[in-house]
């Protein structure tokens, strides 16, 4: 008797699936450290910041610091603000 290969199909993916909920990643995500650049920021409490870098780490800015290096977006044709 033969066996549908959407049996076998089937099959694989469950145990693979089940050997995954057991077996969780253990290594934690690293906060990536993103630095963009700003000719215009709106900061959302009224205040307009020129010539600025934004440091975000992970999904959080954490700074504001136009001395912040190295770029990785330079956004400085742009005006940035919240949301």
């Amino acid at each position: 008797m033969r066996v549908p290969s959407i049996i076998i199909c089937f099959s694989i993916f469950t145990v693979i699936c089940a050997a995954a909920e057991n077996n969780p990643p253990t290594v934690s995500p690293q906060k990536k450290r993103i630095v963009i650049a700003a000719k215009t920021l709106f900061d959302g409490r009224g205040k307009v910041l020129r010539d600025t870098h934004i440091v975000v780490e992970g999904s959080k800015i954490v700074a504001l610091d136009p001395k912040a290096m190295p770029v990785d977006y330079d956004l400085r044709n742009f005006t940035v603000m919240p949301g």
